[in-house]
């Protein structure tokens, strides 16, 4: 592949700017194996530039001009480019933003003049300049490509590295892989020293890039004729640059963070240019069915017609060669790595392999030390490796190899202990339309492929192990009553009972298989079609297969002859209240009878702390079932994170500081919340009583001793009498809400004014139509508090409305300053969200697009393109104390401003105290916080 540069500009014809670029722009380009030949300069004359672009086009095939694109009338660049291709200019609103932005910066405004610069080629892809005012473009010449920079070394530089290296990256010949890896700590002379090994070899290549006294970033580019083959060469240099300086490496990524701007209008495959305007023969069907200048109005009709028909033409075709090639890329994908696990006696044992892993799994690991086992249906398709990360997130949309792809590969649940082997491990899979992944285990719910296939085997990296099918299941990830999400590591045999009796009651085939404490299981959780929560919409119903591991000396086989369908299995609520009825392609078994809504026992919509919100990404072709990564139980009764509700698809859970901050455990509707306690009638023994053992994460306690620790852990002790009064009665809800069995809630030995106050009101709740109600509290709020909808997405009642609290204004937490490194933000940022701050201006760092009623941060945008959440970056990124924050920047570090501490929605702890120092009751406060609740017994 052969490149040119022209340089454009009356100041480049010294020649001492345009050498200085194309030495970069040819060290850069030969790593990627194109080969910079031709070098000429044309100053201000259009003739001369569109008789040299001309010339260029015939000879080269990536064509590099360089300056010509500033606000004066000098600046003929891209006029001339558009009149040689026959199109035009057009205005790129976000470059034109960009350059505002500069200006005010500097407390300027922008001049008329430099709009110039944001009138960009119709259906240009644009690189945006960070270091200056004027953007570059890629325009699309037929077989060619002509790239258009600034001429600034300062500008050219950076705009090359972070958009344009990766951009030509696709075109190059060969396959092209490269990381980056930033260094801090080390001088660039000493980064240079310590690996000169490394950088005399021509393929890989290291380059390096210095960026101040103590920090360099590094990039590895490999080629090859296949993508793995490029991928591994860029490994091993990698691996030899940590093994070198590891310590100092502080992130590891691909240079190109942001994907380069698309101008608006459609991208042409022009030819040509810059000869007279007579266009190449290649470029003659464009013709056909573009308009262009000179054309009659009947003639402009007819292209047009064409055109659009032309689009809708390419579009279908192209989502249904997307769709087959997406799909079909995945299955090679699948059987290489088979073929590779099959081949597996022939590998060598690598340094560094973990010496209890089974052998048959070194080529796998050698691709990806995640591997974590295999699992196999025999005599189904279902044959596929499995993968653990440290987050139940990163596997979702990425393959075995770490790419990119809506299939995702089956993996592991984060907290499932392989190597102890945990009781219970889950496997999540994506159900695709295609059968891929775990679209096959919806085939279950036929008994007659249930009788044909009652065992799955799974080898994880330590053991082998085959698994009899006990339980067929189609659930809701919000059935409070069946988290099987969070059932991984039994603490005894009841709870090993319990799970056994919930999973029996769900079956949708009554199986032969026993099974009883102390047996290991494996789940295997996917996305059904079957119903939609009634409230949101959202798709929460999940097929799950319950399968027990063979015991020691026992056969791997079932007899199946016994088995049958569960004439009435147990159903979450949503299942009944969903709009209609499922087709018998989605129902659970076209012979089973779906049970009375009055037998289920499920709370309806709820939002589970582990299941994972499909707003932001409902497909239609398939779902993700996977539980949120921070929820950090291990135990299905021990605690779960503060977070109880789950976050939309681009959001992790909420990391409390204290119990005050947790979120729902269930989120009902308002008609399910008044409903929720329909197995409780109005007498003392539907209430619990000070003696009666409740369950705080897994701990049995007495109930008045559980409530008095919980509340002197809320409150310090020290609180009113009133407020105190009013946390107890809260926690008491929410325990008989609970039904006893609550996690999160931290306790402290209390003193003799909580256990007098906890006394007075015991048997107290807060109640929504005469019945008690689950309910939330934190330490602060913004001065107003946030409804549920507003932090978790569902209806709570008692949590509706946004209620003023101005005494939180005078916390400590209202207008606290938090002090992080812009290291710290760039690392955190980078992990959480893979957006790469360090070459993105600060002023692009965050942005608020809209806040919720109480001042708290709802959308952002995180370095310009990254959507998120003000929770999530407060939660789980940052560990701010509020949503409700500001920022500010200074030589070296971020100053977050945060008003108030946790989510916001529920009854502020400070403000309640305040309310009962002013001579308001622990009711009277209850029922400000909870608006349109009572408090009775």
């Amino acid at each position: 592949m052969v490149a040119e540069i022209i340089g454009v500009g009356a100041g480049l014809l010294s020649g001492d700017i345009i050498n200085q670029n194309a030495e970069f722009l040819s060290r850069e380009l030969a790593a990627l194996g194109i080969d910079l030949q031709f070098q000429s300069t044309v100053g201000d004359n259009k003739l001369r530039l569109q008789k040299c672009l001309a010339h260029a086009l015939e000879r080269s095939d990536l064509v590099i001009l360089m300056g010509g694109i500033g606000p004066t009338s000098d600046d003929i660049t891209k006029q001339t480019i558009v009149e040689g291709i026959g199109s035009s200019l057009e205005l790129h609103e976000p470059s034109l933003e960009h350059i505002k932005q500069v200006y005010q910066r500097n407390g300027k405004t922008m001049p008329p003049e430099c709009m110039q610069q944001a009138m960009l080629p119709k259906g240009a892809t644009v690189f945006p300049n960070k270091q200056g005012t004027s953007p570059g473009c890629a325009v699309s010449a037929g077989a060619q490509c002509m790239l258009v920079l600034p001429e600034n070394p300062r500008e050219l530089a950076p705009m090359f590295l972070s958009y344009i290296y990766g951009y030509l990256a696709a075109f190059a010949p060969g396959k092209v892989a490269y990381r980056t890896l930033r260094v801090a700590g080390l001088s660039p002379l000493d980064v240079a020293n310590k690996l000169q090994q490394y950088t005399q070899s021509s393929n890989p290549v290291l380059a390096i890039y210095p960026m101040s006294k103590d920090k360099t970033m590094l990039r590895v580019t490999g080629r090859a004729n296949t993508k793995e083959q490029a991928e591994n060469l860029c490994a091993s240099v990698v691996a030899g640059i940590m093994k070198n300086i590891g310590r100092y490496v502080v992130s590891k990524g691909n240079l190109a963070q942001k994907a380069p701007l698309k101008s608006s209008g459609v991208q042409k495959a022009v030819a040509g240019g810059g000869n007279g305007g007579k266009p190449p023969k290649k470029r003659r069907w464009y013709q056909n069915i573009l308009p262009r200048k000179g054309d009659d109005g009947r003639e402009v009709v007819r292209k047009l017609i064409m055109l659009v028909a032309v689009v809708v033409l390419l579009g279908s075709l192209g989502y249904i060669f997307q769709y087959y090639y997406a799909a079909d890329a995945n299955r090679k994908l699948v059987s290489g790595l088979e073929s590779m696990f099959s081949d597996a006696d022939n590998y060598k044992v690598p340094a560094g392999y973990p010496k209890d892993y089974l052998k048959k799994f070194v080529p796998w690991w050698e691709i990806n030390p995640d591997v974590a086992g295999r699992i196999e249906i025999e005599g189904t398709p279902l044959k596929y490796a499995v993968v653990q990360a440290k987050d139940n997130d990163y596997y979702l949309r990425r393959t075995f190899y770490k790419k990119n792809d809506k299939h995702g590969v089956p993996f592991i649940d984060f907290r499932v202990d392989l190597k102890k082997e945990s009781t219970n491990t889950i496997i999540y899979g994506h159900n695709m339309t295609d059968g891929q992944i775990f679209g096959e285990l919806i085939n279950y719910k036929n008994l007659d492929y249930y009788k044909q296939h009652p065992i799955i085997k799974f080898d994880s990296v330590y053991r082998e192990g085959k698994y009899k099918i006990v339980a067929i299941i189609v659930t809701s990830a919000n059935d409070p009553q069946f988290m099987y999400h969070d059932f991984i590591q039994t603490q005894n045999n009841q709870e090993m009972n319990d799970f056994i009796k919930k999973i029996r009651e769900r079956s949708l085939i009554n199986t032969t298989v026993d099974v009883k404490p102390g047996d290991k299981l494996l789940t295997l959780s996917t996305c059904d079609y079957s119903f939609r929560d009634p409230v949101t919409n959202q798709r929460v119903a999940r097929f799950v297969v319950v399968a027990r591991k063979v015991r020691p000396f026992e056969k791997a086989k079932v007899d199946t002859d016994g088995a049958k369908m569960n004439p009435n299995p147990l159903m979450p609520d949503a299942y009944y209240k969903k709009p209609s009825k499922p087709s018998s392609s989605s129902s659970p078994s076209s012979s089973s009878q779906a049970p009375s809504s009055s037998s289920s026992s499920a709370s309806s919509s709820h939002s589970s702390s582990t299941s994972s919100s499909t707003s932001s990404e409902d497909a239609s072709e398939e779902e993700s079932s996977e539980p949120s990564s921070s929820s950090s139980s291990s135990s299905s009764s021990s605690s779960s994170s503060s977070s109880s509700v789950p976050p939309s698809s681009s959001s992790s859970e909420e990391e409390q500081s204290s119990s005050s901050s947790e979120p729902p455990q269930s989120i009902p509707s308002e008609e399910s919340s008044s409903d929720s306690s329909d197995d409780m009638d109005d007498s003392d023994d539907a209430r619990i009583a000070r003696t009666d053992l409740i369950t705080v994460d897994g701990e049995e306690l007495e109930a008045y001793d559980a409530v008095c620790a919980m509340v002197q852990n809320e409150t310090g002790g020290t609180f009113k009498a009133e407020a105190l009064k009013a946390q107890a009665v809260a926690i008491y809800s929410r325990m008989v809400a609970r039904n006893g069995n609550l996690t999160s809630m931290p306790m402290r030995s209390p003193n003799s004014a909580v256990e007098k106050a906890v006394k007075a009101v015991w048997g107290e709740t807060v109640q929504w139509n005469g019945k008690p109600i689950d309910v939330y509290f934190y330490s602060t709020s913004s001065g107003m508090t946030n409804t549920s909808k507003e932090v978790w997405g569902g209806s709570l009642n008692g949590h509706n409305q946004n209620v003023e609290s101005p005494w939180d204004e005078t916390s400590r937490y209202y207008g606290m300053e938090t002090s992080i490194s812009k290291d710290t933000v760039i690392d955190k940022i980078y992990g959480k969200l893979d957006v790469d701050l360090a070459d993105v201006e600060e002023d692009e760092w965050f942005r608020v697009d809209s806040k919720t009623a109480a001042g708290y941060n709802d959308k952002m945008t995180v370095g310009g393109t990254k959507r998120t959440t003000g929770r999530y970056i407060r939660e789980s990124v940052l560990g701010l104390k509020s949503a409700a924050f500001e920022w500010r920047f200074t030589d070296d570090k971020v100053i977050f401003t945060t008003y108030g501490y946790g989510h916001g929605c529920g009854m502020s702890q400070y403000g309640a105290n305040e309310m009962a120092k002013e001579g308001y009751s622990y009711k009277e406060i209850l029922k400000y916080y909870y608006p349109g609740s009572n408090v009775g017994k």
